[in-house]
């Protein structure tokens, strides 16, 4: 990814907690707005420009509402990549589970070529999400990008 290489991907429950709490005042703010989106955010060119999202694997309405106002937001500023904080998967980690609480939820982003970049939560399973290629960790705990 140009422009974000250096972006290290190592986060901590407070950051994520935090992060997950401005996305969604942004987000709520979002809807109340005019159709259309009315930013006033710089969007230099050659920008790095990214959504950070936590505490976020259910499959539940609530998670499939702020996934559709991640898009929303894509197609107003074009981000490239999303940073997972953690608590990605709720429950069980079979592949069904990954499918319902990921791909499903997020299929307009990850179909527009938004890459997801996780980092682990106390509710994730190591063994398993290093694994899942969408969240691009490439067998690594801990990584950079």
């Amino acid at each position: 990814m140009k422009n974000a290489h250096n972006i290290h991907c190592a986060c901590r429950r407070r950051a994520s907690i935090a992060a997950a709490i401005c996305l969604l005042a942004v987000l709520c703010a979002l809807p109340s707005a005019a159709q259309q989106l009315d930013l006033r955010l710089p969007l230099e060119k050659n920008s790095v420009r990214f959504v950070a999202i936590g505490d976020m694997g259910t499959g539940e309405a609530p998670q499939f509402a702020v996934a559709k106002e991640m898009e929303r937001y894509r197609q107003a500023v074009h981000y490239e990549f999303v940073v997972m904080l953690g608590d990605n998967i709720y429950g069980g980690h079979s592949p069904a589970d990954f499918q319902r609480k990921f791909e499903e939820p997020y299929k307009l982003l990850l179909d527009s070529g938004v890459k997801f970049y996780a980092s682990l939560g106390n509710h994730d399973d190591p063994e398993v999400e290093i694994h899942y290629k969408p969240f691009n960790m490439d067998g690594q705990r801990y990584y950079t990008f």
